[in-house]
């Protein structure tokens, strides 16, 4: 390290000498990468420092093309340095899988110290003082800064600039499977970006946007974890306070992005506090209303908030909450569908089968492409125990079963090849003693639901129609035959609620299957032809349960009704304290994704009910729940993981928790396979849910002073309640919409035709205040879907808000009434219901 220092000190003397100094830092990184002391002895000795003033040396040194080439090897060196004592392992130091182990080694010490001392920052305002990135070298500094971060992210021009002297937009490219190898080096990253020029910046934080996306979950959950969030709302926060300009927009679609899933409650607060908290603030404190009566006045406040800071603030915060994923589930299948069959497609997954001792074993070799769960024992071992033979089994799937599962098509797939078939494992049962199995899959080819086993034909269920990118709900049940002596039993296929398909199949015959698989097939049927090559296509897995007894057709709609996000219905929670209005909206506006007549699609589940919920009606006065417990087998879903340490694969990603591990039939926990799988968001609306629900939000709505910056709150308030039940909930049954359409009684100067499109789109599934160009047009009114009643009672149809004075104001009022009920709306009938039991008449 003195001979580092030293080498610093003769960067500006003549006779420098690069081979000396790049070998020196060669040196510390051979051995900081073979010796840990070697690691905390860099940060002790001052090497971050002596980094910091190499880089210093070199002050304008790319001004000069002959040296401009040994500076950028000399730039390579620092950062190989950097990489190889403080980001040269996984540094995610909050994720708890990799926690424990990390928390006291020298890399953790080494990047604390690094941020924490503002290294960070120097180095990169010594870096672009060289002028690198002016230089026709500046996309090849850029790859040597993201390779900090991965291997495979690259550039896809190798430099060239044009004559502004700034490389051209959009040169970055990704490859398909990008991972990132150490999370904490983007914050150093996003100091480097800061002091770009504007068009590289904006390139540079586009590539961690991308890699930060919603698709790809694992990165965006280690990105989440080193704290990136709060680094942008401390060290970058100008950017998101002051008005529009450059890098803005970047910013705010890197925090929408971990909005959507992985926003902790820390990072929730801090971006809060950033964003909102000047609006709030009145003479240094925070100014809330105080509601004594629903007839008194409220205080009135003068807000010290411009209208464009206001608008500029709100815009950024309501971009950020409107995306945002609601349920968790697992990613299971193939993402590509590059090979040609199943048998290629997992040449990494080797299928060992010991055909002397009839065991099929599942040997995996380290792969981030396929994706399953497997559920090691479909007996537990308290099953076992209590069992009084040895060997017996007390679960006989040959005496009834019900399979229940919530699954989504991604629509944006690759197309197969012409010779791969792809299909979506949505269960398989097996035994490892014996070669029996049975297996539901569904040929997204064929649009059929098919079911294999060992000891019948494959059995086809009539086409049905999946929606992409819609949330479907599928329930198998099996039931025996009850004639003596008959050969067939019945599988019933149930879709959204609605019965399709029953199929007559031989019997399950002893012995009973103890082994399940989804996401891909078992060993022996995978390893064996099923006629044609087929490849395990991507898939999203919601919850799932399977019960040792048949449900019914009513019991169907009625899982169908209570939606994914209702996973513990049946299983933990009480399903007697939940009410059915924002059961009942939530429902709707999930059927109006799939279908587009709700009417017909009630009338088909004997539902026609439904039209005239009201607030406080239960669900079990109108739907009682007959689902034993103690008849659950097994029940999972994305937020039932359990991290582990102690792994048997290298591919084994974590555990899903038996939530019915209490029956006394349950199996064992189920084991994940793959990168990625498990997604369990904790998006802004989950935050605003636990903070307190959609109420805490009311004080930005009360410090509104024109009608865009109402808007833009009633707006924001929108995008947290819209299709999250827990939140809708709050916002209906404690009296959420009317105090809501109290605080707008004390707005009245700012009521403008802008104020009633936000307040209709409250109550109506179809019409986005946003995308409303002013005239109702027939293409529009047509998806329109009366969903809300509360809110259309307590807002939209409340005279007390708007009052029949403004004539403007009463037209656009009953254009939109109108509207609902227009020849033209496919969902006139169902909302003409609606409006008679709103009182409208």
């Amino acid at each position: 390290f003195q001979l580092l220092r030293e080498f610093a000190e003769l960067g500006a003397k003549e006779g420098w000498s690069v081979e000396r100094q790049i070998e020196g830092m060669n040196i510390i990184c051979v051995a900081a990468e073979s010796n840990e002391v070697a690691k905390d002895s860099f940060r002790d000795s001052g090497g971050f420092e002596t980094l910091v003033k190499v880089m210093d040396e070199l002050a304008g040194a790319f001004s000069n093309v002959d040296i401009g080439n040994r500076c950028l090897r000399v730039l390579e060196a620092v950062l190989m340095v950097i990489k190889s004592t403080t980001f040269s392992v996984f540094t995610s130091t909050q994720d708890s899988r990799s926690s424990a182990a990390f928390v006291n080694t020298p890399e953790k010490a080494n990047i604390d110290y690094f941020y924490r001392s503002k290294t960070s920052e120097k180095l990169a305002k010594s870096i672009v003082g060289t002028g690198v990135f002016s230089s026709p070298s500046a996309v090849a500094a850029l790859k040597m800064a993201f390779s900090l971060v991965s291997g495979n992210i690259f550039l896809a021009g190798d430099g060239g600039i044009n004559g502004a002297g700034l490389p051209p937009s959009s040169l970055w490219s990704l490859d398909e499977l990008v991972t990132i190898d150490s999370p904490a080096a983007v914050l150093f990253l996003l100091s480097l970006s800061s002091h770009l020029p504007p068009v590289l910046a904006a390139d540079a934080l586009d590539v961690i946007a991308r890699v930060s996306a919603p698709g790809s979950f694992g990165n965006a959950e280690r990105l989440a974890s080193c704290g990136l969030v709060q680094s942008i709302t401390k060290d970058f926060g100008r950017f998101l306070e002051d008005g529009p300009g450059p890098l803005q927009m970047q910013f705010v679609n890197i925090l929408r992005n971990f909005a959507s899933y992985f926003m902790s409650q820390s990072d929730f607060l801090a971006l809060l506090r950033c964003v909102v908290s000047p609006i709030l603030m009145n003479g240094g404190k925070v100014a809330l209303p105080v509601i004594t009566s629903f007839s008194a006045p409220l205080q009135k406040i003068s807000m010290n908030v411009k209208e464009d800071e206001f608008c500029s603030r709100l815009e950024k915060i309501t971009t950020i909450a409107e995306m945002g994923e609601r349920l968790a589930f697992c990613r299971l299948g193939d993402e590509s569908f590059s090979q040609s069959s199943l048998s290629v497609s997992m040449k990494k997954i080797t299928y060992e089968l010991r055909r002397d001792h009839r065991v099929c074993e599942m040997a995996l070799y380290t792969t981030k492409v396929l994706r399953f769960i497997e559920i090691p024992s479909l007996l537990s071992e308290k099953t076992r125990s209590t069992t009084s033979t040895p060997g017996q089994v007390v679960w006989n799937p040959g005496l009834g079963f019900t399979y229940s599962a919530w699954i989504m098509i991604p629509s944006q797939l690759e197309s197969p090849q012409s010779d791969c078939r792809p299909v979506l494992s949505i269960l398989d049962l097996c035994s490892t003693s014996t070669t029996d199995f049975l297996n539901f899959h569904y040929d997204c080819a064929d649009s059929q639901l098919r079911v294999r086993s060992s000891t019948s034909k494959v059995v086809y269920f009539s086409p049905l129609c999946l929606v992409p990118d819609c949330w479907h709900h599928l329930m198998l049940s099996y039931a025996p035959t009850k004639v003596m002596f008959s050969k067939t039993a019945s599988l019933s296929l149930y879709i959204d609620g609605i019965y399709h398909d029953d199929q007559k199949l031989e019997p399950i015959i002893q012995p009973a299957p103890n082994k399940g698989y989804v996401g891909c097939p078992n060993p022996v049927l995978a390893a064996s032809s099923w006629g044609v090559s087929i490849h395990c296509a991507q898939f999203y897995l919601g919850p799932i349960f399977m019960s040792s007894r048949n449900l019914s057709s009513r019991e169907a709609m009625l899982l169908f009704m209570l939606g994914p996000e209702f996973f513990g219905s049946f299983v933990a929670e009480n399903i007697n304290n939940f009410f059915l209005s924002p059961i009942v909206t939530a429902f709707l506006i999930r059927l109006h994704g799939s279908t587009e007549d709700i009417h017909g699609a009630l009338d088909q589940r004997n539902l026609k009910v439904l039209e005239e919920i009201h607030s406080h009606d239960k669900v079990f006065s109108k739907f009682p729940v007959s689902v034993p417990l103690e008849s659950l087998i097994f029940s999972f879903h994305g937020r039932s993981n359990i991290v582990h340490c102690n792994k048997t694969s290298n591919n084994e990603s974590g555990i899903l928790h038996n939530i019915s591990s209490y029956s006394a039939i349950s199996s064992s926990n189920a084991t994940v396979f793959g990168a990625g799988v498990i997604v369990s968001p904790f998006s802004f609306a989950d935050n605003i849910s636990r903070l307190g629900g959609p109420r805490v939000l009311f004080p930005i709505i009360y410090a509104a002073q024109s009608p865009s910056t109402l808007a833009l709150a009633l707006r924001l308030l929108r995008a947290v309640v819209w299709e999250h039940s827990w939140n809708l909930q709050a916002m209906q049954l404690n009296e959420g919409f009317r105090i809501l359409g109290l605080l707008l009684r004390h707005k009245k100067n700012f009521l403008t035709s802008e104020i009633m499109h936000e307040c209709f789109a409250f109550a109506v599934d179809g019409f986005n205040p946003s995308k409303f160009s002013g005239s109702l047009s027939k293409r529009l009114i047509s998806k329109w879907l009366f969903a809300d009643i509360d809110a259309m009672k307590y807002l939209f149809m409340n005279h007390q808000i708007w009052g029949t004075r403004d004539e403007e104001l009463l037209l656009v009022q009953l254009s939109f009434l109108n509207g609902l009920v227009d020849k033209e709306c496919v969902n006139r009938k169902f909302n003409s219901q609606r409006l008679y039991h709103c009182g409208l008449t």
